[in-house]
């Protein structure tokens, strides 16, 4: 199970069978909600089509099993080419409350230290649960994009690791994005001492780069007792934030 997702407060771990039970809320003339289970059933259908194996996936629901996220890990022919034992992963959330249509996101799940490396382009569906959503279609398009943003996603990964960082620099990041809101305040000291205070147990934290932050920080994200759709959130706006501050 991802600790991205284990380790969080105020959502529940279910498994793809508990899904099918998850009730889904009655259609309206205008809207037209999605069961959890056909929304992860036919995401997983439509990766598979496209020759990814999905190695690992993990889920949570959180507001009464309105809210779901998950993460699939997935094996393609083409390795991650960033010199790290890693797989690509994809993030997902859908909401049954009206808050968002579903969203999705290019990952990298980096195994010595299960971390989630999120890209900062979020992948949309234009329709928001309305009563023409194809579901189908729309996933189909989806994975499209998710696939160009995977390998994307490979280059920014290696800008980071070459991308020297200075303390002066690592210690401006932190506190601006708490500034800013993409951090919570509460995880400032813990991201902090992950990046400054050297440690064996911590091998992703060790590298002076931009990647060694990033992973200070996602570290931190992943460890906080927080619902997993606001460490969603909140990873994909810092790196989205890191990539900008290092002129990626």
């Amino acid at each position: 199970m991802s600790s991205f997702i284990g380790n969080s407060k105020g959502g529940i771990v279910v498994t793809i069978e508990d899904l099918r039970h998850v009730p889904t809320p009655a259609p309206t003339y205008s809207w037209k909600p999605v069961s959890h289970f056909e929304m992860v059933t036919v995401l997983r259908s439509k990766l598979e089509d496209k020759g990814l194996e999905i190695t690992k996936e993990s889920f949570s629901v959180a507001s009464e099993g309105m809210n779901l996220f998950g993460v699939f890990n997935v094996s393609t022919d083409h390795a991650p080419d960033v010199g790290l034992d890693s797989s690509f992963s994809i993030g997902f959330r859908h909401s049954n409350k009206k808050q968002f249509a579903i969203q999705m996101v290019a990952g990298l799940n980096v195994f010595v230290c299960s971390n989630l490396c999120f890209s900062g382009d979020m992948i949309t569906l234009k329709r928001k649960h309305t009563s023409g959503l194809n579901l189908n279609w729309e996933l189909d398009l989806a994975v499209e994009r998710y696939l160009a943003k995977s390998a994307k996603l490979e280059d920014e990964i290696n800008f980071m690791r070459a991308r020297d960082v200075t303390p002066l620099e690592a210690k401006a990041f932190l506190v601006d994005n708490v500034v800013s809101g993409n951090l919570p305040q509460a995880l400032l000291k813990t991201a902090y001492e992950n990046y400054f205070e050297k440690s064996i147990e911590k091998p992703d934290c060790a590298d002076d780069t931009a990647w060694g932050l990033h992973n200070a920080v996602t570290r931190a994200i992943r460890d906080a007792n927080l619902v997993p759709e606001s460490k969603f959130g909140i990873t994909i706006r810092l790196g989205s934030a890191i990539r900008k501050l290092f002129n990626r």
